[in-house]
């Protein structure tokens, strides 16, 4: 498009990340989700709040973005943790065993923000379950009409996501079965969704 080019959108649509949780901002992105993780940062701080960002790659070529990271982290008084699976770049494993690493030197309590592909938020999630941590993720559908209307996103809920729903009856926020991930989403806290059946 050209520059000062009308454009028509609609939105914003489906939830955020909810900035306002207690507890220490980590930030846990992998390979691309960096994107969605670059604002966050300056986000938090206006709310009083330093965060910690891991970011893994599979190697050093794909931690894109790292001097933007870096420079408002500088300036709002966070840390980047880096890792590779390959161990070109930053601590030798993935973006899990990163967060196990430094888990225990962030203060108490820890509240994630987590954006990467679909087997990373995972890892994230049974991590933050297993340690009884909040974990906030970004999950990606096909999502057409971005309303609810279309039914084209579900996302299988967790039994503790089937009872929060209750017998309520379905709409456009899904069923007690199936969650849409354009307006209950695309931020899901870890609980809400059971990653045996996310694909």
């Amino acid at each position: 498009m050209d520059a000062g080019a009308r454009i028509d959108t609609l939105g914003p649509l489906g939830r955020g990340y909810p900035l306002d949780e207690p507890g220490t901002p980590v930030l846990v992105a992998g390979g691309r989700g960096v994107a969605r993780s670059c604002s966050r940062p300056t986000r938090c701080a206006r709310r009083g709040r330093r965060s910690e960002f891991l970011f893994g790659a599979r190697s050093r070529d794909y931690l894109v973005g790292l001097d933007d990271a870096r420079r408002r982290l500088a300036r709002l008084g966070g840390r980047l943790h880096l890792c590779t699976d390959d161990g070109s770049r930053g601590f030798h494993g993935n973006v899990v065993e990163l967060l196990e690493r430094e888990a225990r030197r962030i203060e108490a309590p820890v509240v994630i923000h987590a954006c990467g592909p679909h087997a990373m938020l995972k890892a994230v999630a049974q991590w933050a379950i297993a340690h009884d941590v909040q974990a906030w993720l970004a999950m990606e559908s096909v999502m057409a009409c971005g309303t609810g209307v279309c039914r084209g996103c579900p996302l299988p809920r967790s039994a503790s996501g089937r009872r929060a729903f209750g017998n309520a009856v379905p709409s456009l926020l899904g069923n007690k079965e199936l969650a849409m991930c354009c307006t209950e989403g695309p931020i899901f806290e870890a609980r809400d969704l059971d990653w045996e059946r996310v694909h």
